[in-house]
Parts: C-alpha cells; sequence; structure tokens
C-alpha cells in the first residue's frame, strides 16, 4: 500500500489539520483556490504540447537512449539493444521493461523506438500529459465564499446559539496521525533495553 498523496496532502495542509472543523475547512479550500488560480496562470505561459514537466522529462528519456541501437522487427515492435535489452510494441504501447503500460509514459526504450519509426512521441503519451489537459483542469476557478457577517443580515434580533459548556480534557492532547489501515508502524531500536518496537529509552519499561 502506497500513500504518498495522502502523506503529501498531510503535509500541505499541516497548518490547518489543528484548527477547530470549520476553520480547517476554510483553510484548506482557501489554499486549494489559490493553487488553482496559480497553476491556471502558469500553464498560460507555456508553448509545449506536453507539460513543461513532462516535455522536459521526455527530452532526458531520449538522451538516456541516444546510443542504443534500435533494430526493427515489423511496423510496430522494434528491439531496443540497451542493458538488458528490451521489445517495445509501439502500437499497443508495451516495452518489456514495464514503465510505458505503468506510468503511461514512453520510457526511454519507447522514446527511441517512437523515434527511430519516424514516429511523433507525443502521440504516444497519455492525454492527462497534455498542456490542454492541464488547462482543462485548472480552468474553473474556486469561488470565495463571504462570511456570515458579512452577507448583510442583520443580527440584532436573532440569539446566537453558543458552543456547549465542555471542561478540557485531562492530559496532554493528542497529535499524532491515525494512521491508513495496512500502513506499517517504523520500528525503532531502544536504546535501554535494545529491542525493537515504537518506543524509546525515556519510554521503555520492559524489565531489564
Amino acid at each position: 500500500m502506497c500513500s504518498n498523496v495522502a502523506e503529501s496532502f498531510n503535509a500541505w495542509i499541516k497548518e490547518a489539520r489543528f484548527l477547530p472543523i470549520t476553520n480547517m475547512v476554510d483553510l484548506i479550500r482557501s489554499q486549494i483556490k489559490v493553487q488553482t488560480c496559480n497553476r491556471r496562470l502558469e500553464a498560460d505561459f507555456w508553448n509545449t504540447i506536453l507539460c513543461s514537466k513532462m516535455d522536459e522529462r521526455l527530452g532526458n528519456e531520449l538522451d538516456k537512449g541516444r546510443t542504443w541501437r534500435v533494430n526493427m522487427s515489423s511496423d510496430s515492435v522494434f528491439e531496443v539493444h540497451s542493458y538488458p535489452s528490451v521489445t517495445v510494441d509501439i502500437l499497443n504501447c508495451t516495452c518489456t521493461c514495464y514503465q510505458w503500460q505503468i506510468n503511461g509514459f514512453p520510457c526511454s526504450h519507447a522514446a527511441v523506438a517512437i523515434q527511430a519509426g519516424g514516429g511523433d512521441i507525443n502521440d504516444y503519451v497519455d492525454d492527462y500529459f497534455y498542456t490542454s489537459s492541464f488547462r482543462e483542469a485548472y480552468s474553473q476557478p474556486i469561488h470565495p465564499i463571504s462570511t456570515a457577517l458579512k452577507v448583510g443580515v442583520s443580527v440584532e434580533n436573532h440569539e446566537f446559539v453558543l458552543p456547549p459548556n465542555t471542561r478540557r480534557p485531562t492530559k496532554r492532547p493528542k497529535n499524532r496521525r491515525i494512521l491508513s489501515r495496512g500502513e506499517k508502524i517504523r520500528q525503532i531500536k531502544c536504546g535501554r533495553c535494545g529491542r525493537l518496537g515504537t518506543y524509546n529509552k525515556k519510554t521503555c519499561q520492559e524489565p531489564i
């Protein structure tokens, strides 16, 4: 199980995670609004078919395989003599290194094979990496939301609903993130007992 996306998002909303629920949602909404606007403005300066980073990645893939020898087996099947040698089928968008199938983006073997066959590499890239798709994804803005006090509704004759009277729990509040199902806990070696676990020498309770 890979939770890289969740970990990245948790780090991005680190400041908002400890706010009350309404403030947290509003801050996350504001962050997404600014990010969407910035990416929309950034894409307006791109003049390439692929997104800026993906166009650079494609150049790196071609440069990686510039010394490889490519033999044509048929109109769509090529043998790329790299280390190790692989077979590329540009019609079915497959390579025996499996990177093309996994990423949806031509690997270095596929890039040199397509180039050797005289094809346009951009035609073999998934639409998700196109500049047009990026612009379409961020074309719709997230509209601002006014707070209740700025709507213009008079609250003089209305009763305010106050939060319930609750006592703050004893002990220090928990800040540790709840682990996802199947997520492995990294074990450390205790400096006191020498065993692997989730504790250190300060919290170790093992008898010695």
